[in-house]
């Protein structure tokens, strides 16, 4: 699964001139990254690695081969890294609940 790249910055929008002409807080940007949910056929097993990370060497072999294949997911996704990031992911989460139950 793959998600689109949220900028963690605000950004501003320039002009050819130089001036801003607005601003826009933590974007969308036009690229994906990979969500970490994958679903794999029982097949690549072996290429897995014991040690070391499979995003650094089976995903590129795969896709080299031309046998990865992309879902994109526009629903809700964050990375979750930190106590930090679990603590604001609960809170997003139980905002957006309480939106839906509420019509707003």
């Amino acid at each position: 699964m793959v998600v689109p790249l949220v900028s963690p910055y605000g950004v501003v929008d320039l002009d050819e001139s130089g001036w801003i002409r607005g601003f826009r807080e933590k974007p969308k940007l036009p690229y994906w990254i990979n969500g970490g949910i994958y679903v794999l056929s029982r097949k690549i097993y072996d290429l897995l690695p014991d040690r070391g990370d499979h995003e650094d060497t089976t995903f590129p072999k795969l896709a080299q081969e031309g046998k990865l294949l992309a879902y994109k997911c526009q629903g809700y996704w964050r990375a979750i890294d930190t106590m930090k990031d679990l603590t604001e992911a609960k809170e997003e989460l139980e905002e957006t609940m309480l939106r839906a139950f509420l019509g707003a």
